[in-house]
This record gives C-alpha cells, sequence and structure tokens, in this order.
C-alpha cells in the first residue's frame, strides 16, 4: 500500500491530483468521471461538493469505491412544483383584478437579476445593491 502525501483538486486542469511517498502520482479527471457516472445536476453537484470540499474523499470513492450507488443514495431529485397557470395573466390584460406578472415574467426576471449580479462580479468596478435596482427597474 503506498502512503499517500499529497490530495487537492487542481483547478487548472480539472483533475484531483494524489502524490504518494514513492513519488508517483494519480491525476484523476473529474469532468470525465462525472459525464461517465452522473445522470442528472443533482448528481452532479454532489461530486462538485466532494471535489472542493473533501478530494481525498472523491479520490477515494472514484479508486475504490461505487460512485453510481454513492450517487443514488444520496441524491434526491425533486422537480420543482409548477403552479397552475390558468389564474394567472400577464400585466395590461382586460381583467384588472388580475394584477400578477405571469410565472415566465417572474422566470425571466430571477434570470436578468442573476446575470446582472454575475457580471458585476466579474467587472473591475464595483456594482452597488443601488446601481443594480437602478438598472433593474427597466424590467
Amino acid at each position: 500500500m503506498k502512503r499517500l502525501i499529497f490530495c487537492a483538486y487542481n483547478m487548472d486542469n480539472c483533475c484531483v491530483e494524489l502524490k504518494f511517498i514513492d513519488g508517483s502520482m494519480i491525476a484523476i479527471d473529474t469532468i470525465a468521471v462525472e459525464n461517465e457516472v452522473a445522470d442528472n445536476m443533482y448528481q452532479r453537484s454532489e461530486l462538485d461538493y466532494l471535489i472542493y470540499n473533501d478530494p481525498i474523499a472523491y479520490a477515494d470513492l472514484v479508486l475504490n469505491g461505487d460512485p453510481e450507488a454513492y450517487l443514488k443514495a444520496v441524491t434526491e431529485y425533486k422537480p420543482i412544483d409548477r403552479p397552475d397557470r390558468s389564474g394567472i395573466r400577464a400585466f395590461g390584460g382586460s381583467d384588472t383584478t388580475s394584477f400578477l406578472p405571469s410565472v415566465e415574467i417572474i422566470d425571466l426576471f430571477i434570470l436578468i437579476m442573476y446575470n446582472i449580479v454575475r457580471i458585476a462580479s466579474f467587472t473591475s468596478f464595483p456594482m452597488s445593491i443601488a446601481k443594480i435596482r437602478k438598472i433593474s427597474k427597466y424590467f
């Protein structure tokens, strides 16, 4: 049995790298493992959690365990319940009492806000909440 001296996730090549005391190394291609093992985004998320937070457990699971059985045991797939859309109409409908926006508009607004925050985090200038509110009032 080789003795492990180093284990970490390398973001440059998307590999979990293990280095042993005799100088040998193992690099586990995490993208290939996810493509082979994970069936849905919940299983991919579970694998990503292990990769970032416990790479030794991830390496042990891939090299010595059964990843498919593990993922089926720990992931729980719950589809999102969508409300009945028959009673909800978009803004500007003929009925003045119906003022709720449709679910599609709400989803679009959430997606736009997510992208605004994501873009703001990648830019060199800080985007304050006031700027985000100013931008979002047009949607």
